[in-house]
């Protein structure tokens, strides 16, 4: 019994001192980590969320990206998630920005959009295409990066 006792408090030492970017949650891609959740939040509680991890809701800068996302998300969550990014236009109508402060310089909009939301989704229904919503809507999952440590 003391030896198990022993035992328990080694590996809870060992776990709590592993630095956030081994957690197996979170996946590494290029010089950035992701971090998918499916748990839903209006737009700005998921960037909240975000940046309580040291980081902000996901911005893509080239398809590859994209698709690495898409994967992560089907892994975890399957089919048909629409998911938060960190795309919006909340201090200026049309015009875009990421949370993380880095160029809008890919894009992969859906027909007729971006439309009257002020916040970036993509979903698996429409093949991965964005659209812009309410920022209120708390029906999203959503995807968090960081730099990687």
């Amino acid at each position: 019994m003391k030896g198990t006792v022993v035992s328990l408090l080694i590996i809870t030492m060992v776990v709590q001192t592993l630095p956030e970017t081994t957690s197996p949650d979170w996946q590494d891609f290029n010089d950035r980590s992701y971090y998918f959740d499916s748990n839903v939040k209006s737009w700005f509680d998921a960037e909240s969320e975000c940046r309580g991890h040291k980081g902000h809701l996901a911005s893509i800068h080239s398809f590859p990206e994209h698709r690495f996302i898409q994967t992560l998300i089907k892994k975890v969550a399957g089919e048909g998630v629409t998911t938060w990014l960190g795309g919006n236009s909340c201090q200026e109508s049309g015009v875009w920005l990421w949370t993380d402060g880095s160029p809008l310089d890919y894009t992969y909009w859906a027909e007729e959009h971006p439309a009257e939301g002020r916040c970036l989704t993509m979903s698996q229904d429409d093949g991965l295409l964005w659209a812009d919503e309410s920022c209120d809507d708390t029906s999203h999952a959503y995807v968090c990066t960081k730099d990687q440590q």
